[in-house]
């Protein structure tokens, strides 16, 4: 952890400590009330996203299960879908594949038909069906995948955007792991060829390349 980041925790706690007194508590029920629960489901799930990225995982699990139950009480189904990728993610970078599967099939079960499920399916679904050996699953879900990217010509863009040069890496990294080297190296050179230079997408795919 750098000293910026304790410099900012710091600064945070001596906040809250110095003024949360002087707001009135916001548990009316009502519009209000949700809103509220909205906001502190996407703070927990900024935490539980920086605390995996500080090597934190048991708190991150906590965070992003707190994120999920927030979804889930408030109607916020991206939210929901969201965490339960993000717990996905967790969980296969701890080992534990089995529940990184379910994870992801739940979060794809719970997002809304957009954008949001679609991605969904590529950084969370497709590497941890490949971490438990499950070659078919992966193509079907790389399919359906492509199926919704086709149907959702248009939409409006999620985190960054979402297009086919962005699901190329992650269909890549799939088949690195499966041992398909010859296929990930082409879905890495197709994605590298279709993305802005030094984007994230177009880093995942270098490093796959590699």
């Amino acid at each position: 952890m750098g000293p910026l980041v304790v410099d900012f925790a710091e600064a945070a706690v001596e906040h809250y400590a110095l003024n949360y007194s002087k707001h009135p508590p916001v548990l009316e029920r009502g519009d209000a009330a949700d809103g509220a629960r909205r906001q502190v489901g996407w703070l927990s799930a900024l935490l539980g996203n920086l605390a995996f990225h500080l090597d934190d995982i048991s708190g991150a699990r906590t965070h992003l299960a707190t994120a999920a139950a927030y979804g889930a009480r408030t109607g916020e189904r991206r939210l929901e879908a969201w965490e339960w990728g993000a717990q996905s993610m967790v969980a296969r970078a701890a080992g534990r594949t089995t529940a990184a599967v379910e994870h992801a099939e739940r979060g794809a079960a719970t997002a809304p038909a957009d954008l949001v499920r679609t991605q969904l399916r590529a950084w969370a679904l497709l590497p941890s069906l490949a971490a438990v050996g499950r070659g078919e699953d992966v193509e079907h879900a790389l399919t359906t995948a492509l199926d919704e990217l086709d149907s959702a010509d248009g939409e409006a863009p999620v985190r960054f955007g979402f297009d086919s040069a962005e699901l190329a890496p992650h269909q890549a990294e799939a088949y690195l792991v499966l041992g398909r080297a010859a296929d990930a190296r082409a879905h890495a050179e197709s994605s590298l060829s279709g993305c802005i230079s030094r984007t994230p997408s177009w880093a995942v795919a270098s490093l796959v390349l590699a």
